[in-house]
């Protein structure tokens, strides 16, 4: 679910909204344990 949400915000461009899912997302990926993914979401919004 939060991963459709990040792709809608970057493709529509609205990046306020993007910097803001993309960390939630990171955060979701680190509390499942997927380190990987969050950090690899986690340097895209410190980019934004």
């Amino acid at each position: 679910m939060f991963s459709k949400g990040f792709t809608i915000f970057k493709d529509t461009k609205d990046l306020r909204r993007y910097s803001g899912y993309s960390g939630e997302l990171s955060n979701a990926y680190e509390l499942k344990g997927d380190y990987q993914k969050a950090l690899e979401i986690y340097k895209e919004h410190i980019s934004y």
